[in-house]
């Protein structure tokens, strides 16, 4: 340093003294400070060296420093093997025959613990001295990212999306680095974001730093296998008042018997014998299966009653820490620095009311997003402080940062920088994004949480300064404007915070109002414009535009969609021709929905990706409307299709449905379904008890599956005088169906329909659904739904769905379900009926 004036960058070994990427651009040396030329005048004059032996990392480290130097200066950057050992040069990784800087860095033993000396696994220095410059990681891989923090920090060089269009390469005539004497790791030590998985995402993630260092996802049906399972009866979890191992357990949507301590000690033996077999482990996963099917034996619920509840579910966190401090302990005697990674995740997200083992390490699954709501940002930030004191070591978050799932940008940006900040503030060490970025709307969220796991001290306006003129350059004032619209968009929502809401469901439309996506769509046009006489930053603005375009798709095919869905037509039977225009409109839009995705996934980096669009139009209303108009002229409906026009009336299954009303077949069928009208009540109530206290009769002949919630109900109902003197009433729904499984008829044309009232918030699903199953029990063909509007629908609505037998179907299955509902949601349904057409007319 120049005498003692250059600010000091270094950070201690626990990570705690930490300046922004925007601070790091702007650090001021006084003159005088001593320099080391790279090149000047056409020439090199550090050349890149790297060991003979050198690890792969460290080569591949090497060779990417000589790379983007050689882009820099223009000159053919030579990189080779450390074989003078006077000689000047950028000395990558622990060069064997070449000059050495100091002692070498130690990697920590505790990778959460660094003990003085020592320095996290993806820790490194860079140094300056004698006129060479020496890049070290503690590991191989900390190497690279030594280089790139280098280049990135000191060249201004930036990787802001995959692919060479979000590569930033200065040039420059000449270089002189400042004095170094950096030892930096990042904040987390384990640093993920999920759905890199091209060559070119998987580099971009290197380059920004990121990796996972602690394993803690789903493993519990890896470690007790069907095979170990048969040999311990009681291992299996009792469900319904039996244990079934083989039956119950194969599909894996379950939970072992974490109530016993044998079950716990048997996680801790194959713990032990996996850091056995590879003694440089640090951490063994024992996150909890992706289900809520735990036991409900005496000794589990000995555990968790009396039952509490934590964001409206049951709080099993008693019975998975239980088990994880059990197994912990066993550890502790043979393996005392091996960490035990799993998840407080959904019915255990609440930190447990005991003292939690310091080997184990929790990653608190919370959807972040959801801090626009004060009061539950408030909360999860006391959760944080609560998982901090409660033992462990430290713990991560999961995050769920999707892009994918969603038709509009989604942008809590604000939200996601100020959980890792205040996360890490709180002792969090571990970070994992499920995001699937949609390149065209999250590059920004993505490089922005990849630069913050490294200094969670940076701010989003810092990384903003940095990215928007950086990356879209004579076009960044207009994108910016158009992400942080999107973000008040988001911010702006209405109704109750939920886990995960909006993802994949069709009401995330509401978000983005037509006034509001034609302002959005003006900013897009005012950066293409800026951007006109760039080739490369017109491609990197047309790529959110493409992205844009399917959210502007959606949003028109939704609201014709809901128009449709709020027509009459058996009231008002002169409207065929107004609801044909609509009909036709209808299948225009999807049909340009459809065009408008397929031009956003194209290309290496494509602007959206992995559209599961079948979720999203499966709410279908045509044929309600087609049931009603037949209701008052039986060849009505045909009619329709054919003012429609052709993509309509060659729909095969709104066709066939036409043809089956114009001959009465519809309800001239048997209806299939068994106590359709819920006139019978089942003997029982829904078990076990401890979980639906609320519950009340339900009806004879149906399944019912429903998703425990503190304030959940499901209960028979009286209507009173009517049509409709019973129905099933569904409130404080998770997941909530009630359904039937019948055989099917191959030849057979199936229409489903139901009696429903209620009311539906936003998020809200509250529908009829019909679905098919072949004989190994998948789904096969297209699931329909049909739901109610948004609103207090007060009077009975009949809601209709159709389809033809899929091939390899073997069961139709029909049912009412309602999901995600708010505090006032509430659905009612009667006369659930399915009736299966044999010969379904010829035109």
């Amino acid at each position: 340093m120049c005498n003692g004036t250059l600010l000091d960058m270094r950070i201690s070994a626990a990570g705690s003294d930490i300046i922004g990427v925007g601070m790091l651009v702007g650090v001021i040396f006084l003159s005088g400070c001593t320099t080391t030329q790279v090149f000047r005048n056409g020439q090199v004059l550090l050349p890149v060296i790297v060991a003979v032996d050198a690890a792969p990392e460290e080569r591949l480290a090497a060779e990417e420093l000589g790379r983007v130097l050689g882009r820099i200066s223009g000159l053919k950057w030579p990189v080779r093997p450390a074989i003078v050992s006077r000689e000047h040069g950028f000395y990558v990784g622990h060069p064997s025959g070449g000059k050495v800087a100091s002692n070498a860095l130690i990697p920590a033993q505790d990778i959460l613990a660094p003990t003085t000396g020592e320095i996290g696994p993806d820790g490194f220095r860079l140094q300056s001295r004698d006129g060479s410059v020496f890049i070290e990681g503690a590991t191989p891989a900390a190497t690279g990212y030594a280089v790139a923090w280098l280049l990135q920090h000191e060249a201004g060089v930036r990787w802001y999306v995959p692919g060479e269009s979000g590569e930033i390469i200065p040039h420059r005539g000449a270089w002189s680095l400042r004095k170094l004497n950096e030892v930096r790791q990042p904040a987390y030590v384990s640093r993920e974001i999920t759905g890199l998985n091209s060559a070119a995402e998987k580099i971009w993630a290197d380059r920004n730093g990121l990796r996972g260092r602690v394993e803690f996802s789903h493993a519990l049906d890896r470690i007790f296998s069907l095979s170990e399972m048969a040999k311990h009866s009681d291992w299996a979890p009792q469900i319904g008042g039996r244990r079934d191992q083989l039956g119950l357990l194969k599909d894996y949507n379950w939970q072992p018997n974490l109530a016993l301590p044998e079950v716990a000690e048997h996680a801790a033996q194959v713990a032990a014998y996996a850091r056995k077999l590879d003694p440089a482990r640090k951490v063994f996963s024992l996150g909890i299966n992706d289900t809520v099917r735990f036991d409900q034996s005496t000794a589990t619920r000995t555990l968790v009653e009396p039952l509490r509840y934590f964001r409206g579910m049951p709080d099993y966190s008693p019975l998975v820490f239980t088990f994880m401090n059990r197994a912990a302990e066993s550890l502790a005697h043979t393996n005392p620095n091996l960490y035990l990674g799993c998840l407080a995740y959904f019915w255990c997200e609440n930190a447990p009311p005991f003292s939690v083992n310091r080997q184990v390490m929790p990653f608190v699954t919370t959807d972040r997003s959801q801090y626009y709501d004060s009061v539950y940002r408030v909360a999860d930030l006391a959760l944080m402080a609560r998982w901090d004191a409660s033992g462990v070591k430290a713990f991560g978050l999961w995050e769920y940062a999707y892009g994918q799932g969603f038709l509009v940008p989604r942008m809590p940006l604000d939200a996601l920088a100020e959980s890792v900040r205040e996360g890490w503030r709180r002792g969090a060490r571990g970070y994992f994004a499920e995001m699937e970025p949609q390149w065209g709307f999250d590059a920004f969220k993505a490089w922005m949480l990849a630069q913050l796991l490294w200094e969670p001290k940076s701010t989003v306006a810092q990384l903003a300064d940095d990215f928007f003129p950086g990356y879209y350059v004579m076009a960044a004032t207009p994108m910016r404007n158009f992400f942080e619209r999107c973000e008040v968009q988001w911010l702006a929502q209405s109704g109750p915070p939920q886990w995960l809401k909006f993802y994949q469901q069709e009401d995330q439309a509401l978000l983005f109002p037509p006034e509001v996506v034609r302002a959005l769509r003006g900013l897009l046009d005012q950066a293409t414009r800026a951007a006109a006489a760039d080739p490369l930053i017109a491609t990197r603005v047309a790529r959110t535009s493409w992205a844009f375009a399917v959210t502007e798709a959606y949003v028109h095919f939704d609201a014709i969609r809901r128009s449709l869905a709020g027509k009459n037509p058996a009231l008002i039977p002169e409207q065929e021709t107004i609801i044909a225009g609509e009909i036709s409109d209808f299948v225009a839009a999807e049909s340009a929905l459809r065009e408008k995705i397929m031009a956003a996934t194209g290309g290496e980096i494509p602007a959206m990706k992995g559209v599961e669009l079948d979720t999203f139009v499966r709410n279908d209303p045509v044929p309600r409307l087609l049931a009603l108009i037949g209701q008052h002229d039986p060849a009505a409906s045909r009619r329709v299709l054919a003012l429609a026009g052709p993509g309509a009336n060659t729909r095969g299954t709104w066709r066939e449905f036409a043809d089956v009303l114009e001959t009465g077949g519809w309800r001239t069928a048997p209806n299939l379904v068994a106590n359709s009208s819920f006139a019978v009540a089942a003997a029982n109530l829904q078990e076990p008890q401890f979980l639906y206290p609320h519950f009340g009769a339900l009806p004879a002949k149906w399944e019912l599956r429903a998703m425990p919630t503190e304030l959940g109900k499901v209960a028979l109902v009286e209507c009173g005088a009517g049509s409709e003197p019973r129905a099933l009433r569904v409130e404080g729904a998770w997941d909530t169906q009630i359904f039937q499984w019948i055989r099917i008829e191959p030849d057979c044309f199936y229409v489903a329909s139901a009696r429903l009232r209620g009311f539906s918030s936003p998020g809200n699903d509250a529908a009829l659904f019909l679905t098919f199953l072949d004989a190994a029990g998948e789904v096969v063909g297209t699931s329909r739904m049909q739901s109610l509007p948004k609103g207090l629908t007060q009077s009975w609505r009949t809601t209709v769905l159709a389809d033809h037998v899929p091939e390899a179907a073997s069961w139709v299955g029909i049912g009412i379900s309602a999901t995600k509902q708010s505090p006032g949601d509430w659905l009612e349904g009667t006369q659930v009926e399915l009736r299966g057409i044999i010969q379904v007319p010829k035109s």
